[in-house]
């Protein structure tokens, strides 16, 4: 039963505001209603309606959303800087952006892979050539040879887009 019935409200709209002005209660005349809740500082935290739907949310101490999820199962997770940008994201799509500031040992990490991919790249670079010219004359041994150079084109395109994202 819907409060607007258990008070036998006639008039509808029918809504209910906290202290501060904020609708925490709505009800249409076709028993539709939805109530929210809100933190202290007056962001909304909580949402809900007669048709299942829910939202819930947390906030940060400058009332930056760092949580948001709702009845479909959707979530994201947000950090924010002191300056109130928004250094991290992630949500349940798999979308991540992460704009945090790296530590010398992420640093220092993330300089060793990128060496190790420079190198890697230029073994493969410098094998090429050499699968190119140890060409053979059967037809089997030609094709091993074609597919050893295309495998190595493929790597050496793979390690190349890797390096660009690095």
């Amino acid at each position: 039963m819907t409060i607007a019935k258990q008070l036998k409200i006639k008039e509808f709209p029918f809504i209910i505001k906290d202290s501060e002005g904020k609708e925490i209660y709505y009800e249409d005349s076709e028993r539709y209603w939805s109530k929210r809740k809100y933190d202290s500082e007056g962001n909304q935290i909580y949402f809900d309606n007669s048709k299942g739907y829910w939202v819930k949310s947390e906030y940060d101490s400058n009332g930056k959303e760092i949580y948001y999820e709702d009845s479909t199962g959707y979530w994201i997770k947000r950090k924010w800087d002191s300056k109130g940008n928004e250094i991290y994201y992630e949500n349940s799509d798999g979308t991540i952006t992460d704009n945090r500031p790296k530590t010398d040992v992420q640093k220092a990490m993330e300089q060793e892979l990128l060496n190790q991919l420079q190198k890697l790249l230029a073994q493969y670079e410098e094998r090429l050539p050499k699968i190119a010219n140890e060409r053979f004359y059967t037809d089997r041994e030609e094709a091993s040879a074609w597919g050893k150079e295309s495998e190595l084109e493929d790597v050496i395109r793979d390690l190349k887009r890797i390096l660009l994202i690095l």
